[in-house]
């Protein structure tokens, strides 16, 4: 919520902020909080659409694979399948051959979950969108409690 406040703050006058951070700044800017969160939601419907094209296929539904095909034409499907997948499977390597560099063994187990992860962060995206949307709870904060919850408070 907080990165799609921040970029909605800032876009409400695009030529001032890219007069501000330069052309690289502004196209940083917009790749970390306006592409992050949109690929975020975005994902899950390009993983839908795949898996229903190639279920479709199996099962020869012409209709339902014809009319995604419709939508992506077959080379410009397959090239973004192998750049999905590849894509996804290198972010898992990168992550695994950090946990190996720095000696995190243990923390191997959870980088396999990652897809796991990319559900929950659709599902908080969705939620915080909603938030966004809602004019109750569109400037309300979740707080979240971070370090060690289980420590005893100061006196």
């Amino acid at each position: 919520k907080g990165y799609v406040q921040t970029w909605l703050v800032h876009m409400r006058n695009p030529f001032r902020l890219w007069q501000q951070l330069g052309t690289a700044g502004f196209v940083s800017f917009q790749l970390v909080l306006g592409f992050a969160t949109l690929s975020t939601l975005i994902n899950p419907l390009l993983w839908g659409l795949t898996s229903l094209y190639i279920a479709s296929r199996l099962a020869h539904w012409n209709t339902v694979s014809g009319g995604i095909e419709s939508l992506f034409p077959p080379a410009v499907f397959y090239l973004g399948l192998v750049s999905m997948v590849v894509g996804n499977l290198l972010v898992v390597y990168f992550h695994l051959v950090g946990c190996m560099e720095r000696q995190i063994h243990e923390a191997t187990l959870t980088v396999l979950l990652l897809p796991a992860y990319w559900v929950l962060m659709f599902l908080a995206a969705c939620r915080a969108l909603g938030e966004l949307l809602h004019p109750r709870t569109r400037f309300a904060w979740a707080h979240t409690q971070h370090g060690l919850v289980n420590a005893p408070k100061s006196k």
